[in-house]
């Protein structure tokens, strides 16, 4: 379904928005990143439509379906980045790409059994 290639790719999006300030600090380029990108509210813009494609996507395949697994896995995934913005930084990329990870998983998995 193409509901669950682009929540792959928001998915995605989500793991480099939060893998890229680490990797450009790594190869001393802290400065290319603008102010938007490390932003607050930037977590909160990528969140929105993650939630309404997993929505869209995952319950009305489940029901065709019957498979938990992909339930499974997004529910733990946005679990996961829901933590991330509220528990300290120091494990906020960590819980973010981990449930980034979850959630393209839980996806393709969806997409698999079509």
């Amino acid at each position: 379904m193409k509901k669950d290639l682009f929540g792959i790719l928001l998915s995605m999006l989500c793991i480099v928005h939060c893998l890229l300030p680490a990797l450009l600090l790594l190869f001393g380029a802290a400065g290319v990143l603008s102010g938007w990108w490390t932003s607050e509210w930037v977590h909160y813009l990528l969140l929105v439509p993650i939630v309404l494609v997993l929505l869209l996507s995952l319950p009305a395949s489940y029901r065709q379906h019957q498979q938990k697994l992909p339930l499974l896995l997004a529910a733990a995934g946005l679990s996961l980045l829901l933590l991330s913005l509220v528990l300290p930084a120091q494990i906020e990329a960590i819980l973010a790409v981990s449930g980034g990870l979850l959630l393209a998983s839980a996806h393709g998995y969806n997409r698999h059994l079509y």
